[in-house]
């Protein structure tokens, strides 16, 4: 017994010691640049240095400065040995970075094999280049601490810059070994690399079991980085659960070892619990993490708040949804295809929400969006978190209202901070701090039914403002959508509605009110400018007496011309959209021609109607909606220039020859250009004619939109010349 028990320490203290130094033995077969000009690093911790970059890795035809790597050519482990032949380069083997702080002083070793070397560098200086008949050699290097590399000297064929290589006179041998011993030396970390040059297929080199053997050398370790991402235990069983686990970092491949024996990466299928998991890389580093899968509770889903569209069709109502239960994250799925989890200016109607949560459990609800009445506009800031929240969150969900950009701060040198706010709380629209002007924004009020109406600020409270011009509150308004008229100075005798022009942390409260006579709509804003915590505002609420509620938002018409293709034809068009307001909607123009056909030309808000059959012109395009609001724009359509013909003719010059010419010039239409000859063989035909004899010739000139024109040009030639004789005969 006390024998076996002697063994197995022994067989522990070898394993213990294996895994205590760094060997390399290259026993996993196939691996690294193959034949064929395949290659393979996978599983593997040492690299090769990249090999004919450039080059196409082919036979024939060879280029002898791109193509360094032929497909028979290797540098591959193969029989527990890494080899290479034929390499036309400076390729070099690296070890992993090896740790060798707890090691003391050590050293490496390795075999190294070569056959067929010769001699045929006369300067001795391994300097490898594409193309070279250079020497073929061997270096041994090593780095430590991440410095610069040590070559070992050389120990065959008397080669100064190589540890093996032979100098131009002597005889290498055709094969030749040596175990490689380096010197000794200490420090953090080591890399060995074996850097070698040959250029014939009878140059074979073998690098056999690299080692340092020593205690406490390790591969250096970058620890594999992991995250999961859980699936809780749903409503669809009590095995629902997941853990995906992200691994990065380390050296690939990692191999995985999970509290309960499973040794995949991911889990599936799993109850609720506590899972803790250790990766181990390929250079045996290993990292740790745990995850917890949680049961799901049920999601509760309820309307919390409700804004009604101003008129009927009006896409200005939103529904604000509550959720509870359920794990995060959640999708949200809407009934008009939204996927936010509240509902944004949406028309009067009933819509439904999906919520699915991360275990794939669902639920839904449903709420109803109804139509405003037509009654005094009065804000009372009743919902609560709406606006400019502290933790720069927003929310604007459900309310009729907007502000103005808030820039935080960075990048603005003075604006929000995460304390900062303008928001509702307790009945109050209250801001603190904003350091630049930021305005709360009322809706378009309608304000049409009556010859007058008043705005009244109610509630309005100040704490902290100074005698600064960077201090105030002000109420403008806009009637008609035109230009914002600021409330002249009510308190503290400042420029701005509420402003001081002396003393400091001056506080105060009042109403404010502003009689106006006359418009259609009107828009009400409240902006505060103040630098200090200590610095706020208040409003109660915001009223418009004599008004009849939010104003129905008018269509908004935009349209795209097709223009025509030939000068002076009909087939243009303009592609019109319609969008807000209410539809559906009618479409009407008017322009060179005009049109109203009858009924519903575009049915929802986004949707497009083509006017066709149109001339050039300026048209003016109007979209109606449901209710009677009328959006228009101002859309052109264009035509190309006329296609236009001229030639300038060269004649003739001797009666009956073929010296005639016709030079065409086009102007006008649309490019490119294809022309037609009468009476003229060939195709296709050229713009311009030569060698032409006299004569009428016709071209016509087609476009690229298919227009086309037609001229003629005459070739004239001179008069036949004629001889006659008279003869006299001798007396």
């Amino acid at each position: 017994m006390n024998k076996v028990l002697l063994t197995l320490v022994f067989l522990a203290l070898l394993v213990t010691s294996a895994r205590a130094q760094y060997f390399e033995d290259f026993n996993t077969p196939n691996k690294g640049y193959l034949l064929n000009c395949v290659y393979d690093f996978t599983s593997v911790n040492w690299t090769l240095t990249p090999w004919d970059p450039s080059g196409s890795c082919r036979i024939s035809p060879p280029d002898a400065v791109t193509d360094l790597r032929d497909p028979q050519d290797y540098f591959q482990t193969t029989g527990g040995k890494l080899q290479c032949i034929d390499l036309d380069d400076e390729v070099c083997w690296q070890s992993p970075l090896l740790n060798i702080s707890a090691a003391g002083s050590v050293r490496f070793q390795m075999g190294l094999t070569w056959t067929g070397f010769d001699t045929d560098d006369l300067l001795n200086s391994c300097s490898y280049y594409p193309g070279s008949a250079s020497l073929d050699y061997i270096k041994v290097m090593y780095s430590v601490n991440g410095g610069a590399y040590t070559m070992l000297p050389n120990v065959a064929g008397g080669a100064t810059c190589a540890t093996i290589g032979y100098v131009s006179g002597s005889t290498p041998p055709a094969t030749g070994y040596s175990n490689i011993l380096s010197p000794f030396f200490s420090g953090n970390t080591l890399q060995i690399r074996v850097c070698i040059g040959t250029n014939a297929n009878a140059e074979l080199v073998t690098i056999d079991s690299v080692q340092v053997p020593y205690a406490n050398v390790t591969v250096g370790c970058a620890a594999p980085v992991l995250s999961t991402a859980v699936t809780p235990v749903g409503c669809n069983g009590p095995n629902t659960g997941a853990i995906d686990l992200t691994v990065s970092a380390g050296t690939p491949g990692y191999s995985y070892a999970w509290t309960g024996g499973a040794t995949t990466q991911d889990l599936s299928n799993i109850p609720a619990g506590t899972y803790t998991v250790t990766v181990t890389d390929a250079a045996m580093c290993s990292a740790t993490t745990s995850a917890t899968v949680a049961n799901d509770p049920p999601i509760v889903l309820s309307a919390l708040y409700i804004l009604n569209a101003s008129c009927a069709g009006a896409p200005n109502g939103g529904i604000d949804m509550a959720l509870s239960g359920g794990f995060p994250g959640y999708t949200y799925a809407w009934s008009n295809g939204t996927t936010m989890q509240d509902l944004f200016n949406a028309p009067n109607g009933t819509y439904t929400v999906t919520v699915t949560d991360a275990a794939t459990c669902t639920a839904s609800a449903s709420a109803t969006i109804g139509v405003a009445p037509m009654i005094e506009y009065v804000e009372h800031f009743n919902i609560p978190n709406k606006g400019y929240k502290t933790n720069f969150e927003d929310d604007f969900a459900v309310v009729s209202w907007s502000m103005s950009s808030w820039t935080p701060e960075p990048p603005a040198a003075f604006g929000r901070d995460a304390q900062d706010y303008f928001a509702t709380s307790g009945g109050f629209l209250q801001a603190v701090d904003l350091d630049q002007e930021v305005c709360w924004i009322s809706p378009l009020i309608d304000i049409s039914a009556s010859a007058t109406s008043i705005i009244q600020i109610g509630g309005l409270s100040w704490t902290g403002l100074d005698n600064d011009p960077n201090d105030y509150i002000n109420i403008k308004y806009s009637v008609n959508g035109g230009a914002y008229f600021t409330i002249p100075n009510v308190v503290g005798g400042g420029a701005g509605t509420i402003q001081y022009t002396s003393g400091l942390d001056n506080n105060g409260a009042t109403d404010v009110y502003k009689f106006l006579a006359g418009g259609s709509t009107l828009q009400i804003q409240i902006c505060g400018n103040f630098n200090a915590n200590a610095e706020a505002m208040a409003v109660d609420f915001v009223r418009v007496y004599y008004s009849t509620g939010v104003a129905c938002p008018a269509p908004m018409a935009s349209g795209v011309a097709t223009n025509l293709s030939c000068n002076g034809g009909t087939n243009g068009s303009i592609l019109v959209t319609g969008s807000s307001g209410s539809p559906p909607y009618n479409v009407s123009w008017a322009g060179p021609s005009s049109g109203d056909p009858a009924g519903i030309e575009i049915n929802a808000s986004g949707g497009t109607y083509n006017i066709t059959n149109l001339v050039a012109g300026t048209y003016t395009v109007s979209v109606t909606d449901a209710n009677l609001l009328t959006g228009t724009t101002t859309v052109t359509v264009n035509q190309p220039a006329v296609l236009s013909l001229s030639t300038s003719v060269t004649n003739v010059l001797c009666n009956g020859n073929a010296t005639g010419a016709i030079n065409l010039t086009v102007s006008g239409g649309t490019t490119a250009y294809s022309y037609s000859w009468s009476n003229l063989p060939g195709s296709p035909d050229p713009e311009d004619q030569t060698g032409l004899t006299a004569g009428t010739y016709t071209v016509t000139v087609t476009d690229m939109n298919g227009c086309t024109q037609s001229t003629a040009a005459t070739v004239t030639q001179p008069s036949a010349i004629f001889l006659s004789t008279v003869v006299t005969n001798s007396l």
